[in-house]
């Protein structure tokens, strides 16, 4: 196959195609990444200044956002590689600037526009082939609404990166790379790009008619149109000259290349891009250095914004505050929160947080090495930690290059981690500034959960306090200061309170022919029934050993008696169902007066329930005396 790659001769920026041998890529310690340091053309000095002037940058309309991201081929190929990467959930291939801005949200469509400035030498061939690249988009497109054999919107992604094996060519001599050679499917095949996009560019690279797909002969005549359209292709081919079936010129097509420029010039002057028309290089300045903001910029805010969340009452809710709080305060634009099963060699993605509507996909993923060795040096000094790709692993299944391992509680069985990045503007992490806003973030995160814990405790503690840990149910002390309660409010408000008083029947008899464990099953079964067949408001306690008490505020006799037998009867039906003799006497009593005292209503519940022993079991009796 041939490759390109560039003259030593010749100027830099001028590329020029000869066969080349096949790059060694056995030997790479990194994997291939042509766009490193030229994340967006419009990211170039000249280019961003341009658009500073005709907008307020960061103010673009959702429209202008997608037209100004229809402009940028370095761009569209890392949200390409962001939208297909293997942590997303995608059940086709995406190819097409809407279809990107339905997966990843206008919002970070506008990040992925605010890449940093990049400064490069003069390049006498970027400004061609991205011109060229661009009417080819907008010929592409033209041509698919014309014949429909492909969706227009697609045909403009394709156009735009038709030559993208030459874009990489371009960026690899303007960096003045030692190993300027770029393998493309290597490169496409680490960044999962379209299928769709690789065949067709495959088909150009080996000239292969016989193969070429609907799409493939668009692009062809698309390119065409462009090169007589006056935006002639960086290498100074004569694309015109090509004899080739799928393209014949004719007079209609002179017409057709005027409207083609015509449309290319009002696009760019839209966001005054229109003198990039004029021919000569892309000069493009030294941008004025960004101070980075302070490292304590914001902390106090996201200090206060977290402790705010010091009564959250689950895990999941602290962690999706302290996600967010990356995002607002940090800068970064992807959170993942992940648990590294040490010493294992892979990590569980419990969730993610980008403002994007996709779903995870891959739940758990593998660590290289080098990702290996992070994540313990992170947990052993509690410190943040870089991480910068090497072959797959982690950052292969995020798709991306660079990103900051953050430990928030190191010191658990299963320790956790948040890994930030900035994948949509490819804004690099700077350790001395963003280390200290990370460490900040998961120091009171750590504090936050530990908190947490420590709440659960105590809740549990008294819960074991105040219950019985066989039946779940409250204890005899809760049932009893619970009765004291309601009987002084009935004093008050002289509203009926009623008490059922339950005994397992024959319980002794069950457990001594059945064993214990039999007679503990007895006892929660009852437990559960009694549990469903009652108001919210009415509590339940385990009052002795095969005893229960159940007060019941505000409930006249006659319901009372109605609740009784609805629990008898479903207790009889739970033994019947579980093959146990299990069936309950109930004694009923009320306060009938306001001198009645605890002892009264327990009194009677007790001589009803013995009333109800002696004529039978499995029934209930009323003292009211």
């Amino acid at each position: 196959m041939a490759k390109e790659r560039r003259t030593p001769s010749g100027p830099p920026g001028h590329i020029s195609m000869q066969s080349a041998p096949k790059a060694d890529i056995s030997a790479r310690e990194e994997p291939q990444d042509p766009l490193r340091g030229f994340a967006s053309i419009l990211a170039l000095p000249s280019i961003r200044a341009r658009l500073e002037k005709s907008s307020r940058e960061g103010a673009w309309t959702s429209d202008e956002t997608l037209s100004l991201l229809s402009l940028d081929p370095l761009t569209l190929v890392r949200l390409l590689r962001l939208v297909h990467a293997p942590i997303g959930q995608h059940d086709s291939e995406i190819l097409s600037v809407p279809e990107l801005a339905k997966a990843l949200g206008n919002h970070n469509l506008r990040r992925a526009l605010r890449t940093p400035s990049q400064a490069v030498p003069d390049a006498p061939d970027l400004r061609k082939l991205w011109l060229h690249s661009v009417a080819t988009a907008h010929a592409a497109r033209d041509l698919a609404m014309d014949r429909g054999t492909i969706d227009p919107e697609q045909a403009w992604l394709l156009g735009l990166l038709h030559d993208l094996p030459l874009w990489t060519q371009c960026l690899g001599h303007l960096r003045e790379s030692d190993d300027p050679t770029i393998d493309y499917h290597e490169w496409a095949n680490d960044w999962r790009l379209p299928p769709t996009l690789s065949l067709m560019i495959d088909a150009r690279i080996n000239h292969d008619e016989s193969s070429s797909s609907p799409a493939a002969s668009i692009i062809s005549t698309a390119e065409k149109l462009a090169e007589l359209a006056g935006f002639r292709h960086p290498q100074d081919k004569n694309l015109l000259s090509e004899q080739t079936p799928a393209y014949d010129m004719e007079d209609r097509d002179m017409t057709r290349s005027r409207s083609l420029r015509q449309k290319v010039l009002k696009n760019l002057t839209r966001f005054g891009l229109e003198t990039m028309l004029v021919e000569g290089t892309l000069t493009v300045e030294t941008p004025a250095p960004i101070a980075a903001p302070p490292a304590t910029a914001h902390l106090a805010d996201m200090a206060l914004n977290l402790s705010s969340s010091n009564e959250a009452t689950s895990y999941r809710s602290i962690t999706t505050i302290a996600m967010s709080a990356a995002l607002r305060y940090l800068g970064f634009e992807r959170v993942h929160h992940l648990r590294w099963t040490r010493p294992q060699p892979w990590c569980h993605i419990r969730t993610k947080a980008d403002l994007s509507p996709r779903r995870l996909s891959m739940m758990q993923m593998g660590l290289t090495k080098q990702e290996h060795s992070a994540f313990e040096e992170a947990r052993r000094t509690r410190m943040p930690a870089i991480i910068n790709r090497k072959s797959g692993g982690l950052l292969q299944g995020l798709g991306t290059d660079q990103a900051l391992l953050v430990p928030v509680n190191p010191d658990f069985g299963v320790p956790t981690f948040l890994i930030l990045d900035r994948a949509y503007s490819a804004s690099p992490i700077v350790m001395d500034h963003d280390a200290v806003g990370a460490q900040t973030l998961a120091s009171i995160t750590t504090l936050l959960i530990e908190n947490l814990l420590l709440r659960q405790r105590q809740v549990r503690t008294e819960r074991f306090a105040l219950t019985d840990p066989l039946t779940r149910l409250f204890n005899r002390g809760v049932g009893i200061s619970v009765l004291v309660q309601e009987l002084a409010r009935r004093k008050r408000t002289q509203k009926p309170l009623t008490l059922l008083m339950l005994d397992l029947d024959q319980f002794k008899d069950l457990n001594d022919t059945r064993g214990h464990l039999v007679g503990d099953l007895a006892l929660r079964a009852t437990a559960d029934v009694i549990r469903k067949e009652v108001r919210r408001s009415d509590t339940v306690c385990r009052y002795g050993g095969e005893e229960f008490l159940i007060v019941l505020p505000e409930t006249s006799v006659e319901d009372a008696s109605i609740t009784a037998t609805r629990i008898f009867t479903a207790i009889s039906n739970e033994g019947h169902r579980l093959g146990l003799p299990l069936t309950v006497s109930v004694g009923l009593s009320a306060a009938t007066s306001t001198e009645d005292s605890v002892e009264d209503l327990l009194a009677r519940a007790d001589r009803a329930l013995y009333a109800s022993k002696e004529r039978g079991r499995n029934r209930f009796s009323i003292d009211l005396a």
